[in-house]
């Protein structure tokens, strides 16, 4: 009969397959604390069980190891002990005994251990209730993320830290872990790499993936790991093919878990990953929609951690990042400590983490917290009217998916912009990063953006000619000077060292960063961002990335016939017969009454969605359709045909008056520019303020022309631009381009 004692030592050898770490456990403690904090472990953690009672010579049929992550290791103990019968022959694993320790421990190089190998228990182990294993030194660095060759005693494991998986090597970026085409070579990714690095990890990610389930969160429940009952599901990440076969998409959700609490009340230990679970009750998630190469095995994302002051962040490594399996959706685990700092502060409470794939924003999770009694809780629901004061997106209703594209390649120049706690439009977070080195911190304006731009715009639009010109240039002066000191020395250094793209990811909506003239001394100012470089702006209110691959083979036109416009039918018909073969089919909506354009945008996807209208900004930003419809920029986010018609994430042109910038709409933020990305568009181009006809005319048929070549479409809008400011012609510098500065219609 299996004793008491050779269940414990069953158990702690199993914690140690499957977290790679030993420590003192009392047999009240909770599986879930210790570890094993998912259905994933649950699952491996129970074959270890059956698998070191073979190597006893005791049998337990697997399916009757039933226990979750609430369960004790006392429980689990008896449980043991009730259902091992003898065999005859020890040393055996059972034929149910699951693949993956045993390939987890070969390919870590762990030998599998036998009785013979196997070193006497002390006596102080057999102590009711608590004991120790010989590996830690008695203390527990807290859950890996999968299971992994015990670590070796290093400095850093004697003093109790904890000592984690996938950091990166060499002081920077692993860059032989995916090259150009998405193959990884796990052989070179691990040369000169401790144990527990990619390709350990790595493997044990995908040979987990064989038993990947879905869970259910319990909301209103103690800060805690996540657990379920629920039986094993599909053992990989839901995948659909792309148009291009050699390329698969696999959805991910990020999670943000407790994995400890360290002290009550005052420091918990919590953990950031992605899987394949639902969206955790209440937290605010943009999803990574992963595209990668058919042939990667992996990928990294770059964690960006932030909470509200209400704590502090401990325990964070300097390049912080997780390493995702492309074939499970599944990803190892960033552990720090949340360290309680002022509960009594009548703010929301919060911790997000930012993911970044290549320097580029690939997606979010935000999750709120409460004080209930002592203990800290997730807050399972965050009602509307209590958002006040939190970084609520003006989106918060649209479908939650973030393109990961694995073969982008970043901007030299990198802009993020963060909304604060105090979300009032006047402090803001800013990351500038370029390749003369980084710079993070506050961003403090001296009044509301919105009222900032308004000032100088209202300036521009009463003066004429080269006035008006000199106007903008003024007004790009003074927005330079709104920013940081540091922002700009950074910037302006860059740009001496001949930096030629620029992305701006914000949240902060007005500021027309085009314009924005860098200058040390008034006399000689360097050219608007907009003309100098290739700049793409993205104001979705998520944090991502915009698509860098863009298809332009087909397109709907919408042009009423009552605008009066002289230039619009010449358009038209450029944009429906000049183009082809290489833009066609390309229909025009007819009639372009309200209804008329929502039943046309239901019909078949197309590649580019292209206004040519009036356009005017009041409290809504509208366009213009037959008379005397009109669509504004509210309706369109609601209607079947545009949602239709942006599901594949077209390129959307909005040829009208001042329908570029941004309102104060019902929702927060809002315009056509911003709606259209909400749908789902993969870039904007739109005009600031009125422009000229002939100018638009001369504008659609410069961007089509150049872009179906395979022209960046940043460097198209640049090359407008810089007409206007030569020849003076406003029109020319009012459009702006939303999306990557590097997005064309090809990948280079």
């Amino acid at each position: 009969m299996l004793t008491a004692k050779q269940a414990r030592e069953i158990i702690l050898e199993s914690l140690r397959d499957v977290t790679g770490v030993g420590g003192m456990f009392h047999s009240d403690e909770r599986i879930g604390m210790l570890g094993i904090h998912d259905v994933l472990r649950i699952q491996i953690f129970k074959s270890a069980i059956v698998n070191h009672a073979g190597l006893r010579g005791y049998r337990i049929e697997f399916g009757a190891v039933d226990f979750d992550g609430n369960s004790t290791v006392g429980r689990i103990q008896d449980l043991i002990v009730s259902l091992a019968i003898e065999s005859a022959k020890p040393g055996g694993a059972p034929p149910d005994y699951g693949r993956a320790v045993h390939e987890l421990a070969r390919k870590s190089g762990k030998k599998k251990p036998t009785a013979a190998r196997r070193k006497p228990r002390s006596a102080d182990r057999s102590a009711v209730g608590m004991w120790r294993t010989q590996s830690g030194g008695g203390k527990r660095s807290g859950a890996r993320s999968v299971p992994t060759k015990p670590k070796k005693k290093t400095a850093a494991r004697k003093k109790g830290k904890t000592v984690k998986s996938f950091q990166p090597g060499d002081g920077g970026r692993r860059s032989v872990a995916v090259d150009v085409r998405g193959r990884k070579d796990s052989k070179r990714a691990l040369a000169g790499k401790p144990e527990s690095s990619a390709e350990s990890s790595g493997e044990n990610i995908d040979r987990l993936a064989a038993d990947v389930v879905s869970w259910e969160d319990r909301g209103g429940t103690p800060m805690s790991s996540r657990e379920s009952n629920q039986a094993p599901s599909q053992s990989k990440a839901e995948s659909r093919p792309s148009l291009d076969s050699h390329i698969r998409v696999v959805e991910c959700t990020p999670q943000l878990e407790t994995r400890k609490v360290l002290l009550a009340a005052k420091a918990y230990r919590l953990a950031v990953f992605l899987d394949q679970g639902p969206v955790a009750p209440g937290a605010d998630v943009q999803k990574a929609k992963v595209e990668v190469s058919i042939e990667t095995e992996f990928f990294e994302l770059d964690v960006w951690l932030d909470c509200s002051s209400h704590f502090a962040l401990d325990g964070v490594p300097d390049r912080a990042r997780i390493t995702v399996s492309t074939k499970s959706g599944v990803s190892d685990e960033l552990e720090f400590t949340l360290r309680v700092l002022d509960f009594r502060d009548d703010r929301p409470m919060y911790v997000s983490a930012f993911f970044r794939y290549n320097g580029r924003p690939s997606g979010k999770i935000t999750r709120y917290l409460e004080f209930v009694g002592n203990t800290l809780r997730w807050k399972a629901f965050v009602p509307r009217e209590q958002l006040k004061g939190e970084i609520a997106l003006p989106n918060a209703g649209a479908p939650p998916s973030v393109e990961v594209e694995t073969e982008a390649t970043p901007a030299e120049i990198r802009i993020e912009v963060l909304k604060t706690e105090a979300n009032d439009g006047q402090h803001y977070a800013m990351k500038c990063f370029t390749p003369q080195g980084n710079w993070n911190g506050p961003w403090n304006l001296p009044q509301v953006t919105k009222d900032l731009v308004n000032t100088y715009m209202q300036t521009f639009m009463t003066s004429n000619g080269d006035a008006r010109v000199a106007s903008l240039e003024g007004a790009g002066m003074a927005f330079w000077d709104a920013l940081p000191k540091e922002a700009r020395l950074l910037l302006w250094d860059a740009l001496e060292k001949g930096a030629q793209t620029i992305s701006v990811v914000s949240e902060e909506p007005y500021i027309p960063w085009e314009l924005v003239v860098p200058y040390q001394r008034v006399r000689k100012p360097r050219k608007p961002l907009g003309v100098e470089a290739q700049l793409g702006r993205w104001i979705s209110g998520d944090y991502k990335s915009a698509r860098q691959r863009i298809p332009m083979k087909s397109g709907y036109v919408v042009c009423p016939k009552t605008s009066g416009l002289q230039s619009a039918a010449l358009e038209s018909a450029f944009l429906t017969e000049q183009l082809k073969p290489n833009f066609a089919p390309v229909d025009e909506v007819t009639p372009a009454s309200f209804t008329g354009v929502d039943k046309g945008l239901s019909g078949p996807q197309r590649d580019v969605i292209h206004f040519i209208c009036h356009g005017k900004t009041a409290a809504l930003q509208t366009l213009e359709l037959d008379k005397p419809d009109i669509l504004d920029c509210s309706m369109v986010r609601t209607l079947k045909g545009f949602q239709n018609a942006f599901k594949d994430g077209p390129l959307a042109f909005l040829n009208a008056c001042e329908v570029g910038g941004q309102v104060l709409a019902l929702d927060g933020v809002g315009g056509f520019a911003h709606s259209f990305i909400d749908l789902g568009a993969s870039a904007v181009i739109a005009p600031l303020w009125p422009v000229q006809d002939s100018a638009a005319l001369n504008v659609t048929k410069t961007f089509y022309t150049q872009a179906l070549k395979g022209v960046r479409f940043a460097e198209v809008m640049k090359q407008i631009r810089a007409k206007g400011y030569e020849e003076a012609i406003d029109s020319y510098v009012a459009y702006c381009f939303y999306g990557d500065p590097l997005a064309s219609t090809s990948v280079e």
